[in-house]
């Protein structure tokens, strides 16, 4: 059960940031700090640190990324590149 709930939390946040990602930039790029994260979804730092190869994982499968080297994590940010035509739209 902890499996099927670490995997549905690394799949909720990495949803957030491509939602919000596309949604806030025009230029292709958005930055995602760990704290605003946290904040949003309630949770620990730690939980965050050792959700973030899943979390990873979910942002490479998703076609608005620009497949593994749009993905850029250091200690207190993921930064995403996501594909022009995905980019600023509206959000129903």
């Amino acid at each position: 059960m902890v499996m099927i709930r670490r995997k549905l939390l690394a799949e909720a946040i990495a949803n957030y940031m491509v939602v919000n990602g596309c949604a806030s930039t025009s230029s292709g790029n958005r930055i995602f700090y760990f704290e605003d994260i946290i904040e949003h979804f309630g949770i620990a730092r730690e939980t965050l640190d050792n959700l973030r190869e899943d979390i990873e994982s979910c942002l490479a499968d998703c076609p608005q990324i620009q497949d593994q080297d749009g993905i850029w994590v250091d200690d207190n940010s993921f930064s995403l590149m996501f594909y022009g035509n995905y980019c600023n739209v509206e959000i129903d």
